[in-house]
């Protein structure tokens, strides 16, 4: 690997760590602010069944949040700057993961394994095509 390329790489790991860093400090304050024990989030483009075009309905959401936070979407429905993260947040029971509710094997963010029981609860095939 050349140092560019490692320098490129290290970046982007800091980068990673930074945004779990501010994930973990948000979700802090949502539990404090809104006196909540348990929290989960979901995001667009996490699930089959709400891909990543959704991102478009969401900024729609909050009119003017380019020029408050300077944060854009691009034609592809990503996001600028890199790193930066769009869903919803929302009380629940216990913790809940879009992961639970996919069958994918190999996902490099992976944070709860599959659970097909889950999946059927919410009115998912747990032998459904992702892609």
């Amino acid at each position: 690997m050349s140092s560019s390329m490692l320098e490129k790489y290290l970046l982007d790991e800091i980068g990673n760590m930074a945004l779990r860093e501010a994930r973990a400090r948000f979700e802090r304050e949502l539990r404090s602010r809104f006196a909540l024990e348990t929290i989960s989030c979901m995001a667009p483009g996490s699930l089959a069944e709400w891909p990543i075009e959704e991102q478009a309905p969401l900024f729609r959401l909050l009119p003017g949040v380019e020029a408050a936070i300077g944060v854009q979407l691009t034609e592809s429905f990503l996001m600028l700057p890199r790193k930066s993260v769009s869903g919803i947040y929302f009380p629940s029971e216990g913790t809940f993961f879009s992961c639970q509710l996919c069958p994918r094997e190999r996902c490099e963010g992976r944070k709860a394994r599959f659970d097909p029981d889950k999946a059927r609860t919410f009115g998912l095939s747990p032998d459904r095509e992702v892609s």
